[in-house]
């Protein structure tokens, strides 16, 4: 990730001089200044690199325009999400994926000028932005995911025992999860154990689901 000539300071300072709109509005403005600009994907890959969403703004109002997003929630929203969620798994280089995400705005028959900002307040708004090329990841057949398993069980079970202990912050479970991820001895092991750590993470929180209800 990097800087386009300055581009992240010019949208954090933009940003920052409209903290007072909600975000809807906010995006009317962006869409009206990635609109009028010549470099369109490089500019709106720096918007979406300043972390849009962590602006404060007012909290949306139930105004016309608030009314207008709800619509156009209905009628694009599928789609556009879809979109988004497509040019994001073919895991292109940011420079190409923005550039197809430009198209997609500024070159749709879906989208008018208003819709356009809509679709740039959700985007900047998803966890999908900003964009990341990833790396590939390690693949491997079951029975030695199975194999490597059983050689990281008793880092499985500290990891679990950190989990059940209280803490007076969140810095010291962390440290010690760490710490035990910092024990596995290759990579292939580490990605083994965190396999199996979101796993349980995941369980938890259904168990913990059906306590509630």
């Amino acid at each position: 990730m990097h800087d386009q000539g300055g581009g992240m300071d010019r949208w954090n300072e933009k940003i920052k001089q409209n903290r007072g709109l909600t975000k809807l509005q906010l995006a009317q403005i962006l869409e009206k200044e990635l609109s009028d600009s010549s470099r369109k994907k490089e500019d709106l890959q720096a918007l979406s690199e300043t972390v849009y969403s962590q602006f404060f703004c007012q909290e949306e109002e139930n105004d016309d325009l608030e009314l207008e997003w709800k619509k156009w929630q209905i009628e694009y929203l599928e789609y556009f999400r879809a979109t988004v969620r497509f040019l994001s798994r073919k895991n292109m280089s940011a420079k190409q994926f923005y550039e197809e995400l430009t198209e997609v705005i500024w070159n749709s028959a879906f989208f008018n000028e208003k819709s356009r900002a809509f679709a740039l307040h959700y985007y900047l708004n998803s966890g999908y932005c900003p964009y990341f090329e990833l790396d590939r990841g390690i693949l491997m057949a079951e029975p030695e995911f199975q194999d490597t398993l059983q050689k990281v069980r008793l880092l499985c079970s500290k990891l679990r025992f950190i989990m059940l202990q209280r803490y007076e912050q969140k810095t010291e479970r962390a440290a010690r999860i760490n710490s035990v991820f910092a024990q596995a001895e290759n990579e292939k092991e580490r990605a083994v154990l965190m396999a199996w750590f979101l796993n349980f993470l995941e369980n938890r929180k259904t168990e913990n689901s059906k306590k509630e209800t």
